[in-house]
C-alpha cells in the first residue's frame, strides 16, 4: 500500500482534558452558588447553564485557550480562561434581556457564579501547574533538548527555553558541523557541543527527546539526510523554518490528494473561522447599531433639513471573494446627476 505523504494532524489529550475541567469547573460554581444561595434551580437557570458553557467554549476557541501551554506562560493561560468566562456571561445577559427572562434569575446567584467560576478556573489550573513543577524540579518529566543548526532561529529558540523554566526543558547544546567563523555571529559566544552525526548518536542512544532543526531552508539535502537517520529513533523532530520562511507561511498546511501544501497568503476566513467572523459581525455590529442608534437619528435629520436629496448615499464596493456589495453612508454632498463619468471628490470640492 502507498504510504501517505501528508501531515498528520497531532491531537492533544491535554486540551480535551482542559475543556471537560474548564465545564465542570463551571458547573461545580454554579451548584455552589445554588446551595449558598438557595435559588430554586428552574428552565431559565438549565438555560443559563447551557449559554454560559457553550459561550465559554465557543469563546475559548478565539482565545486559543486550549494550545499546547507547555510552551506557553501560565498568565496568559489563566487570562484566556478569564477572558472567555467575562464573554460568556456577557452574552448570556444580552440573551436575559433579549428574551425578558432576567427577572427570573438572581442577580446575586449570578454575580456569585461568576466569581467563584473565576476562582475555580485558577485554582485547578494552578493545582496542574503546581504538579508539573514539582515533578520538574525532582527531575521528572524532563525532556532533553538539542538544536541541529547554529543560526539566528537556532539562538532565538534558545533564549526562549531558557526565559522560560516552566517548560521543562533540559538543553544539551547546538550541533552543527561549520566552523567557528561561519557560524551566526550570536551563536560564536555559545559552545558547540558537537557536530550534527554527534546529534544522530545521542538521539539514537535515547539521550534526546527533542531535536530541533534550525538548518537554513537551502541545506534541504542535509535535512533530507538528518531525517533519514532519525527515521529509526524514538527521538522528536521538529524543523524551525528560517526568519524569511516563517514571515511568509502562516503555518497552515493544505492537501491536494497526497501532495501537502503551505500557505503563503491565503483569506483569512476559512473554515470555522468564517463562521466566527459572521457571528461577531452580527452580534457586535447589532449591539454597536443599537448604542449610536439616537446619533445616526440626529445625523440623519441634519442631513435631510440641510440640503435637498435621500439622507442615504449608496456606493459600490468590492468585498470577500471579489463580490460587489452596496456601501451605504450618510450622503455628505449636493446631489449630481449620474453619468457616465464619475468625477471623484477633490479638496475644497463645491458640491
Amino acid at each position: 500500500m502507498k504510504s501517505s505523504r501528508t501531515f498528520k494532524p497531532n491531537s492533544s489529550s491535554d486540551a480535551s482534558f482542559y475543556r471537560l475541567f474548564d465545564i465542570f469547573a463551571l458547573f461545580l460554581a454554579f451548584q455552589c452558588s445554588a446551595l449558598f444561595y438557595s435559588f430554586e434551580l428552574t428552565a431559565h437557570y438549565m438555560v443559563a447553564v447551557l449559554t454560559v458553557a457553550l459561550s465559554f467554549l465557543y469563546c475559548a476557541e478565539i482565545f486559543s485557550a486550549y494550545r499546547s501551554w507547555r510552551a506557553g506562560k501560565f498568565k496568559t493561560m489563566v487570562l484566556c480562561a478569564w477572558g472567555s468566562l467575562f464573554v460568556a456571561f456577557s452574552i448570556l445577559f444580552v440573551i436575559s434581556f433579549m428574551f425578558k427572562f432576567t427577572e427570573s434569575l438572581s442577580r446575586i446567584g449570578l454575580g456569585l457564579w461568576f466569581l467563584l467560576s473565576v476562582v475555580y478556573l485558577y485554582i485547578w489550573r494552578f493545582g496542574v501547574q503546581l504538579y508539573k513543577r514539582n515533578r520538574r524540579s525532582l527531575g521528572m518529566n524532563l525532556r532533553n533538548v538539542a538544536i541541529v543548526g547554529a543560526t539566528e532561529s537556532a539562538v532565538y529558540l534558545y533564549d526562549e527555553i531558557e526565559k522560560n523554566d516552566e517548560l521543562g526543558f533540559k538543553f544539551l547544546g547546538f550541533f552543527d558541523d561549520r566552523k567557528p567563523e561561519r557560524l551566526f555571529n550570536n551563536v560564536k559566544t555559545y559552545e558547540i557541543s558537537g557536530t550534527i552525526q554527534n546529534a544522530i548518536c545521542a538521539a539514537r542512544e535515547g539521550k534526546i527527546d527533542i531535536l530541533y532543526i534550525a538548518l537554513p531552508m537551502k541545506a534541504d539535502k542535509r535535512i533530507a539526510d538528518l531525517l533519514l537517520q532519525l527515521g529509526d529513533t524514538t527521538v522528536d523532530v521538529h524543523f524551525i523554518p528560517d526568519f524569511l520562511l516563517s514571515n511568509l507561511i502562516h503555518a497552515r498546511v493544505e492537501h491536494v490528494g497526497d501532495v501537502d501544501t503551505l500557505s503563503v497568503f491565503e483569506s483569512p476566513f476559512i473554515g470555522a473561522r468564517e463562521f466566527i467572523k459572521r457571528t461577531e459581525d452580527i452580534i457586535v455590529s447589532s449591539i454597536i447599531l443599537m448604542l449610536i442608534s439616537p446619533m445616526l437619528i440626529a445625523i440623519a435629520f441634519a442631513v435631510k433639513f440641510t440640503s435637498k436629496g435621500p439622507v442615504i448615499f449608496k456606493q459600490d464596493r468590492y468585498g470577500l471573494d471579489g463580490r460587489k456589495i452596496k456601501v451605504w453612508k450618510f450622503r455628505s454632498m449636493s446631489v449630481t446627476e449620474n453619468s457616465a463619468v464619475v468625477t471623484q471628490a477633490t479638496k475644497n470640492d463645491a458640491r
